[in-house]
């Protein structure tokens, strides 16, 4: 009975530990973030964003899920990896080795997630958007054709 009860609390604890694989209202993305010579710290942002019909023209609403604190970089260190599991009942950021905790947000299967996120025009990252058009949804990045999307932030501090 010992042993049932060891085994069955270690197969826990594997599941918490944020490296699992995404679970089906998951969503798990990994970035390989090119750092500039100068930079001394990075803050990461992940936000839910969307165009609310009560604001008019280029701004957007944001609700921010998470927030890190300044992560250093290391002298010479040229990539750093950040690791983002997104759920609606949380969201996991891990920055280097460090790991950030925030709330989080479901994507239904309306979202279109990006499978390898890039740099959008501005720098963010879109990770995921719900098109605005569904029988023409627009590339990923494009927000302003997009109903809603999750933005990952990057703010460089030299």
């Amino acid at each position: 009975m010992r042993i049932v009860v060891l085994l069955w609390v270690m197969v826990l604890l594997v599941m918490a530990v944020p490296g699992h694989a995404a679970g089906p209202d998951e969503s798990k993305w990994l970035i390989s973030y090119p750092v500039p010579e100068d930079v001394k710290a990075i803050t990461v942002t992940l936000s839910y964003c969307f165009w609310d019909p009560k604001i008019d023209g280029d701004l957007a609403s944001k609700k921010v899920l998470l927030t890190t604190i300044q992560v250093k970089i290391e002298p010479g260190q040229k990539t750093i990896p950040i690791q983002i599991l997104l759920n609606g009942g949380k969201s996991v950021v891990i920055v280097g080795k460090q790991l950030f905790r925030g709330k989080g947000r479901f994507l239904d299967t309306s979202f279109v997630r990006a499978a390898t996120p890039k740099p959008n025009y501005d720098g963010t990252y879109v990770l995921a958007q719900k098109p605005g058009d569904p029988k023409n949804p627009a590339p990923m990045g494009q927000v302003d054709e997009a109903s809603a999307w999750i933005e990952l932030g990057i703010d460089l501090k030299p």
